[in-house]
């Protein structure tokens, strides 16, 4: 069934909201920098030798000042820009097998908030444990509502009763554009020793899982999500005497071999905790890095007479 849907696009709020941080800040440290050396100038004892440069610095100031009304309003204009253009129309084809929606071959969640009776649609999982990359979340457009109700009567598929307000929150937590949004990039970096297919199919099942797992998760987290997987592909607990053969289909192509549990203890997990570690270590210098370039920043002011 081919059905129009609002669909929330995180991706330009997120490149709205960048901006605005980039206007604010551009902003503000040209102001703190006027400020700084328009009060430095006035404390000057041979005042009369730099009345151009405070001349210029006054009109610097006081530019900056009222330059901070049309930033405003500038921030105010792109915001409500953003919030008018944040839900995108778009057709989607979905299916119904075995009483449930799927979307691309991919099962897909359907709710009803009963605050706007608008049916959601998306495919977030509730435990990170049981899902895959988080694509979109939205709604069925009002003139294919009731449409949409019937076919999933004639499928028999269960609606659900959802807050839309949580879910939205939920889904623009999870769809943040970057680096270090969630646990996926950990992946990245593969051991030598990963050439069975059976173990190459775990891996990829854990980079999906870890695409909807906070970063702040920790290592006992990770290594608990490594532990449940294993079981839940072998049907059994992971140690070092563990080898299953298994086979197969994923949306990556059909995998055949041997999961072994002494690569996953020996070589996947330490490697996977040091991809942790490292860009655990990454975040912390990109969080600290605005503090830091402000640091410079009053140095090289110091450093040139402009605070004293």
């Amino acid at each position: 069934m081919v059905v129009c849907t609002k669909l929330l696009d995180v991706k330009n709020l997120n490149k709205v909201q960048l901006k605005i941080l980039k206007t604010i800040g551009i902003w503000f440290v040209t102001f703190i920098i006027s400020l700084a050396l328009l009060v430095n100038l006035n404390k000057n004892e041979h005042i009369e030798i730099l009345v151009d440069l405070l001349f210029l610095v006054d009109l610097l100031f006081l530019v900056d000042l009222l330059f901070f009304i049309p930033v405003m309003i500038h921030v105010i204009f792109i915001s409500r820009k953003a919030k008018k253009n944040e839900w995108v129309s778009k057709k989607f084809e979905i299916e119904a097998y075995e009483n449930k929606l799927y979307l691309n071959k991919r099962s897909i969640f359907v709710n009803l908030d009963k605050t706007n009776n608008k049916i959601y649609i998306d495919n977030i999982y509730d435990d990170y444990m049981n899902s895959y990359d988080i694509t979109f979340c939205g709604y069925i457009d009002e003139k294919d509502s009731e449409k949409f109700l019937e076919f999933l009567k004639e499928n028999n598929i269960t609606i659900g009763v959802i807050n839309a307000e949580l879910l939205i929150y939920r889904y623009k937590n999870l769809s943040v554009p970057g680096k270090y949004n969630n646990l996926s990039s950990i992946l990245k970096n593969r051991p030598e020793q990963l050439v069975s297919q059976g173990d190459c199919f775990l891996w990829d099942c854990l980079e999906d899982s870890f695409k909807v797992m906070p970063w702040n998760s920790g290592e006992l987290k990770i290594k608990e999500l490594i532990y449940y997987k294993y079981k839940k592909l072998t049907s059994e607990d992971l140690s070092l005497d563990s080898k299953v053969h298994i086979e197969k289909a994923m949306h990556y192509g059909l995998y055949f071999g041997n999961v072994n549990g002494e690569f996953w203890i020996k070589y996947g997990i330490p490697q996977i905790i040091k991809n942790y570690r490292i860009c655990n270590r990454k975040l912390e210098f990109a969080m600290l890095s605005p503090f830091i370039l402000i640091l410079i920043i009053f140095g090289v002011l110091v450093g040139l007479g402009v605070i004293t």
